[in-house]
């Protein structure tokens, strides 16, 4: 009898293939993560950049209109505009939300809150008192955020007790590390010489609040 020789792998054969195969596997695996990775990356980084353009527009729309309402003065004195501004605080006249009535102007306050989790960006609707009525978190886990005012001899940390809104105001905000948001600096110059629903007074020569 002739002896038929069998084909087919031996062992040493089918182990080496079986490793072979687990390389590509481990290699198409971690191609395929960092491309998921990188995708969730670029939807957070976008969905972040919508976030930060609402919040801005929101506020360039707040400061933009707000008015330009003045205190009762002394004769012979130049009224005082109803607007005060810190690095940290800012507490005006601007347009109110619909929700709550959609009147032009209402106290509003736009300030920076810190506790253990770093700062946060606020708005708030406050009351003729200047109590608040209601408050709305708008950014939060910041490492700062800081108010300035445009004047006459440049940017300034304070505009209160003044004659007339500042030129222009700017937000600037800083996240904490490893956070994907990035705030841009916020100018906004206030628009309104005069308020819609003015009242006007001879005696202070400006619109007198309701």
């Amino acid at each position: 009898m002739s002896a038929h020789k069998e084909s087919g792998f031996t062992l040493v054969e089918l182990l080496v293939s079986l490793a072979v195969l687990s390389l590509l596997a481990l290699v198409l695996f971690e191609g395929l993560s960092f491309g998921v990775r990188a995708w969730e990356h670029d939807q957070l980084a976008s969905a972040s950049e919508d976030h930060i353009g609402i919040i801005q527009t929101l506020l360039r729309r707040s400061l933009e209109r707000s008015c330009p309402r003045r205190l009762a003065a002394n004769s012979g004195e130049i009224p005082k505009i109803l607007f005060s501004g810190t690095s940290e605080r800012m507490r005006f006249l601007g347009p109110e939300p619909m929700s709550a009535g959609g009147r032009l102007c209402a106290p509003l306050g736009i300030v920076s809150l810190t506790d253990r989790r770093g700062s946060q960006l606020v708005l708030q609707r406050l009351d003729g008192n200047g109590d608040i009525v209601e408050q709305r978190t708008l950014l939060d886990h910041l490492a700062f955020v800081r108010f300035s005012y445009l004047g006459d001899r440049g940017w300034r940390s304070t505009w209160t007790g003044q004659t007339a809104l500042p030129a222009s105001i700017r937000i600037a905000a800083s996240f904490q590390r490893n956070d994907l948001r990035t705030w841009p600096d916020l100018f906004v110059s206030p628009r309104i010489s005069a308020e819609a629903d003015c009242t006007y007074d001879p005696v202070i020569k400006g619109c007198r609040g309701p």
